[in-house]
Protein backbone atom coordinates (compact mmCIF):
# COMPACT_ATOMS: atom_id res chain seq x y z
CA UNK A 1 0.00 0.00 0.00
CA UNK A 2 1.37 3.61 -0.88
CA UNK A 3 0.48 6.40 1.21
CA UNK A 4 1.00 10.00 1.06
CA UNK A 5 4.37 11.38 1.95
CA UNK A 6 5.69 11.89 4.73
CA UNK A 7 4.16 7.96 5.83
CA UNK A 8 4.87 5.27 8.42
CA UNK A 9 5.28 3.18 5.22
CA UNK A 10 7.82 5.49 3.65
CA UNK A 11 9.99 4.22 0.74
CA UNK A 12 13.13 2.76 0.78
CA UNK A 13 15.76 3.97 -0.36
CA UNK A 14 19.33 2.83 -0.64
CA UNK A 15 22.09 5.25 0.74
CA UNK A 16 26.12 4.70 0.34
CA UNK A 17 26.50 4.20 3.96
CA UNK A 18 29.49 7.66 4.40
CA UNK A 19 26.70 9.94 3.52
CA UNK A 20 24.83 8.71 6.81
CA UNK A 21 27.81 9.62 8.81
CA UNK A 22 29.67 6.20 8.99
CA UNK A 23 32.66 6.19 9.53
CA UNK A 24 33.21 3.85 6.54
CA UNK A 25 35.63 5.35 4.14
CA UNK A 26 39.10 4.29 3.40
CA UNK A 27 40.26 6.56 6.35
CA UNK A 28 37.50 5.82 8.68
CA UNK A 29 35.72 8.56 8.61
CA UNK A 30 32.19 9.99 6.72
CA UNK A 31 31.16 12.04 4.49
CA UNK A 32 27.85 13.12 6.37
CA UNK A 33 25.53 15.03 3.75
CA UNK A 34 23.51 16.95 5.83
CA UNK A 35 20.71 17.07 2.70
CA UNK A 36 20.41 13.56 2.73
CA UNK A 37 19.72 13.29 6.27
CA UNK A 38 18.04 16.49 6.76
CA UNK A 39 16.20 17.31 3.85
CA UNK A 40 15.46 13.78 2.01
CA UNK A 41 15.47 11.56 4.97
CA UNK A 42 12.19 13.41 6.22
CA UNK A 43 10.38 11.70 3.61
CA UNK A 44 12.39 8.50 2.93
CA UNK A 45 13.61 5.90 5.55
CA UNK A 46 17.41 4.92 4.36
CA UNK A 47 19.31 1.81 3.61
CA UNK A 48 22.40 2.61 4.35
CA UNK A 49 25.48 0.20 2.27
CA UNK A 50 29.21 0.19 2.13
CA UNK A 51 30.08 -2.14 -0.70
CA UNK A 52 33.64 -2.07 0.52
CA UNK A 53 33.04 -2.86 4.01
CA UNK A 54 30.64 -5.49 2.83
CA UNK A 55 33.06 -7.41 1.09
CA UNK A 56 35.82 -7.37 3.35
CA UNK A 57 37.99 -4.37 2.71
CA UNK A 58 37.99 -3.08 6.13
CA UNK A 59 38.35 -0.06 8.27
CA UNK A 60 40.68 1.87 7.52
CA UNK A 61 42.02 0.42 4.66
CA UNK A 62 44.04 1.19 1.56
CA UNK A 63 42.31 3.35 -1.10
CA UNK A 64 41.28 1.25 -4.67
CA UNK A 65 41.31 3.03 -7.71
CA UNK A 66 39.41 2.63 -11.01
CA UNK A 67 42.17 1.13 -13.91
CA UNK A 68 41.89 0.71 -17.93
CA UNK A 69 43.60 -2.22 -18.13
CA UNK A 70 43.21 -3.23 -21.80
CA UNK A 71 39.32 -2.89 -22.17
CA UNK A 72 38.82 -4.15 -18.77
CA UNK A 73 38.07 -1.85 -16.10
CA UNK A 74 38.62 -2.60 -12.81
CA UNK A 75 38.89 -1.64 -9.09
CA UNK A 76 42.22 -2.29 -7.55
CA UNK A 77 44.11 -1.58 -4.42
CA UNK A 78 46.01 1.56 -5.26
CA UNK A 79 49.26 0.09 -3.15
CA UNK A 80 48.70 -3.35 -4.35
CA UNK A 81 47.23 -3.57 -7.89
CA UNK A 82 47.69 -7.22 -7.60
CA UNK A 83 44.21 -7.13 -5.62
CA UNK A 84 41.43 -7.08 -7.55
CA UNK A 85 38.26 -5.84 -5.46
CA UNK A 86 36.16 -6.23 -9.24
CA UNK A 87 34.18 -9.25 -8.82
CA UNK A 88 33.71 -8.79 -5.05
CA UNK A 89 32.18 -5.81 -5.29
CA UNK A 90 29.87 -6.40 -8.87
CA UNK A 91 28.74 -9.73 -6.93
CA UNK A 92 27.92 -7.75 -4.01
CA UNK A 93 25.21 -5.03 -6.39
CA UNK A 94 23.63 -8.47 -6.91
CA UNK A 95 23.17 -9.32 -3.73
CA UNK A 96 21.64 -6.25 -2.37
CA UNK A 97 19.25 -6.50 -5.06
CA UNK A 98 18.30 -9.75 -3.64
CA UNK A 99 18.58 -8.99 -0.22
CA UNK A 100 16.62 -5.83 -0.19
CA UNK A 101 14.03 -5.98 -3.37
CA UNK A 102 11.67 -3.01 -1.77
CA UNK A 103 14.32 -0.24 -2.52
CA UNK A 104 12.76 1.91 -4.96
CA UNK A 105 15.67 4.51 -5.84
CA UNK A 106 19.60 4.61 -4.50
CA UNK A 107 21.37 7.77 -3.60
CA UNK A 108 25.24 6.93 -4.00
CA UNK A 109 28.21 8.69 -3.05
CA UNK A 110 30.24 11.06 -5.78
CA UNK A 111 33.99 10.30 -6.92
CA UNK A 112 33.82 6.84 -5.23
CA UNK A 113 35.64 3.98 -7.38
CA UNK A 114 32.64 1.85 -5.85
CA UNK A 115 29.67 4.43 -5.59
CA UNK A 116 30.41 6.83 -8.31
CA UNK A 117 27.75 7.19 -10.98
CA UNK A 118 29.21 9.51 -13.12
CA UNK A 119 32.21 10.66 -11.13
CA UNK A 120 35.02 8.60 -10.68
CA UNK A 121 38.50 8.62 -11.82
CA UNK A 122 40.07 6.59 -14.24
CA UNK A 123 43.65 5.96 -14.58
CA UNK A 124 45.51 3.32 -17.07
CA UNK A 125 47.18 0.52 -15.74
CA UNK A 126 50.79 0.89 -17.01
CA UNK A 127 51.31 4.10 -15.76
CA UNK A 128 48.45 5.82 -13.71
CA UNK A 129 47.84 8.52 -16.20
CA UNK A 130 44.30 10.18 -15.40
CA UNK A 131 41.94 8.69 -18.43
CA UNK A 132 38.91 10.29 -17.40
CA UNK A 133 36.39 11.87 -14.42
CA UNK A 134 33.31 10.60 -15.12
CA UNK A 135 33.64 6.61 -14.87
CA UNK A 136 30.81 4.94 -13.13
CA UNK A 137 31.97 2.86 -9.96
CA UNK A 138 31.78 -0.87 -10.04
CA UNK A 139 29.16 -1.38 -7.55
CA UNK A 140 27.02 1.31 -8.82
CA UNK A 141 27.18 0.40 -12.19
CA UNK A 142 26.39 -3.00 -11.75
CA UNK A 143 23.16 -2.04 -9.35
CA UNK A 144 22.00 0.59 -11.62
CA UNK A 145 22.33 -2.20 -15.06
CA UNK A 146 19.97 -4.60 -12.08
CA UNK A 147 17.45 -1.63 -11.71
CA UNK A 148 17.12 0.38 -15.24
CA UNK A 149 13.73 1.32 -14.15
CA UNK A 150 14.73 2.77 -10.31
CA UNK A 151 15.57 6.41 -9.79
CA UNK A 152 19.79 7.07 -8.93
CA UNK A 153 21.54 10.29 -8.29
CA UNK A 154 24.76 11.12 -7.05
CA UNK A 155 24.44 12.64 -3.70
CA UNK A 156 26.51 15.77 -4.91
CA UNK A 157 23.64 16.63 -7.68
CA UNK A 158 20.82 17.23 -4.47
CA UNK A 159 21.98 20.92 -4.70
CA UNK A 160 19.23 22.30 -5.07
CA UNK A 161 15.35 22.66 -3.87
CA UNK A 162 14.64 21.44 -7.45
CA UNK A 163 16.77 18.84 -7.90
CA UNK A 164 15.92 17.31 -4.65
CA UNK A 165 12.25 18.12 -5.04
CA UNK A 166 12.41 16.28 -8.63
CA UNK A 167 14.63 13.32 -7.08
CA UNK A 168 11.73 13.09 -4.22
CA UNK A 169 8.80 12.85 -7.04
CA UNK A 170 10.48 10.19 -8.87
CA UNK A 171 11.24 8.34 -5.52
CA UNK A 172 7.45 8.62 -5.05
CA UNK A 173 6.12 7.81 -8.43
CA UNK A 174 8.96 4.31 -8.24
CA UNK A 175 6.98 3.74 -5.06
CA UNK A 176 3.41 4.20 -5.93
CA UNK A 177 3.99 2.14 -9.20
CA UNK A 178 5.15 -0.95 -6.68
CA UNK A 179 2.48 -0.29 -4.27
CA UNK A 180 -0.99 0.37 -5.75
CA UNK A 181 -2.47 3.64 -4.48
CA UNK A 182 -5.52 3.60 -2.09
CA UNK A 183 -8.61 5.57 -2.19
CA UNK A 184 -7.22 7.49 0.58
CA UNK A 185 -3.73 8.28 -1.08
CA UNK A 186 -5.24 8.34 -4.91
CA UNK A 187 -6.35 12.20 -4.76
CA UNK A 188 -2.47 13.46 -3.93
CA UNK A 189 -0.95 10.89 -6.50
CA UNK A 190 -3.30 12.23 -9.15
CA UNK A 191 -2.36 15.96 -8.20
CA UNK A 192 1.27 15.03 -8.30
CA UNK A 193 0.22 13.44 -11.78
CA UNK A 194 -1.46 16.38 -13.35
CA UNK A 195 1.68 18.68 -12.24
CA UNK A 196 4.07 16.56 -13.52
CA UNK A 197 2.24 15.77 -16.99
CA UNK A 198 -0.52 18.28 -17.77
CA UNK A 199 -2.47 16.06 -20.34
CA UNK A 200 -3.23 13.86 -16.96
CA UNK A 201 -7.27 13.82 -16.22
CA UNK A 202 -7.75 12.41 -12.71
CA UNK A 203 -8.66 8.94 -13.14
CA UNK A 204 -9.71 5.71 -11.53
CA UNK A 205 -7.16 3.27 -9.47
CA UNK A 206 -6.54 0.74 -12.25
CA UNK A 207 -6.23 3.95 -14.59
CA UNK A 208 -3.46 5.27 -12.36
CA UNK A 209 -1.89 1.77 -11.88
CA UNK A 210 -1.58 1.50 -15.56
CA UNK A 211 -0.26 5.43 -15.91
CA UNK A 212 2.39 4.64 -13.53
CA UNK A 213 4.05 1.66 -15.32
CA UNK A 214 4.21 4.17 -18.52
CA UNK A 215 6.05 6.94 -16.75
CA UNK A 216 10.18 6.93 -16.94
CA UNK A 217 11.09 8.09 -13.59
CA UNK A 218 14.76 8.47 -14.54
CA UNK A 219 13.95 11.61 -16.83
CA UNK A 220 14.36 13.90 -13.82
CA UNK A 221 15.35 17.03 -16.01
CA UNK A 222 11.42 16.79 -17.52
CA UNK A 223 10.27 16.62 -13.34
CA UNK A 224 12.58 19.63 -12.06
CA UNK A 225 11.00 21.84 -15.20
CA UNK A 226 7.56 20.88 -14.39
CA UNK A 227 8.21 21.60 -10.95
CA UNK A 228 10.04 25.23 -11.41
CA UNK A 229 7.09 25.70 -12.53
CA UNK A 230 4.81 24.85 -9.75
CA UNK A 231 6.92 27.12 -7.83
CA UNK A 232 6.45 30.28 -9.75
CA UNK A 233 2.57 29.39 -9.13
CA UNK A 234 3.41 28.84 -5.36
CA UNK A 235 4.86 32.35 -5.15
CA UNK A 236 1.97 34.48 -5.98
CA UNK A 237 -0.98 31.87 -5.35
CA UNK A 238 0.19 29.85 -1.92
CA UNK A 239 -2.85 27.58 -1.98
CA UNK A 240 -1.96 26.14 -5.44
CA UNK A 241 -1.43 22.30 -5.40
CA UNK A 242 -2.55 21.74 -1.94
CA UNK A 243 -3.66 18.64 -2.81
CA UNK A 244 -0.03 17.49 -3.63
CA UNK A 245 1.94 15.56 -1.51
CA UNK A 246 3.46 17.41 1.39
CA UNK A 247 6.66 17.06 0.65
CA UNK A 248 6.11 18.72 -2.81
CA UNK A 249 4.91 21.73 -1.31
CA UNK A 250 7.51 22.28 1.96
CA UNK A 251 10.38 22.10 -0.55
CA UNK A 252 9.22 24.41 -2.83
CA UNK A 253 7.89 26.52 -0.23
CA UNK A 254 11.79 27.05 1.47
CA UNK A 255 13.09 29.25 -1.19
CA UNK A 256 11.75 31.94 -3.48
CA UNK A 257 12.31 30.44 -7.29
CA UNK A 258 15.25 32.05 -8.93
CA UNK A 259 17.78 31.39 -11.29
CA UNK A 260 19.87 27.96 -10.60
CA UNK A 261 23.16 30.13 -11.14
CA UNK A 262 22.22 32.15 -8.24
CA UNK A 263 21.62 29.07 -5.58
CA UNK A 264 24.58 27.86 -3.23
CA UNK A 265 25.52 24.23 -3.44
CA UNK A 266 26.20 21.34 -1.06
Amino acid sequence: MMAAQPDPIRPKVGLSACLSGQPVRYDGRDKYAPVCMEVIGRYVEWVPLCPEVAVGLGIPRPPIDLVQDGGTIRAVNRQDPSLDATTALEAYAEQVGDAFPELCAYVFMSRSPSCALHSGRLYRAEDGELLSMSTPGRYAERWCAAHPDLPVIEAGDLDSIQAQAAFLCRVYLAHARRYAPSPSTLPALNALLRTLFPQYRSATIDETRTLLRTIDVSNGQAIKSALGTLQARLIHDPATGRELPAFIRELLETVPARPESERGGL
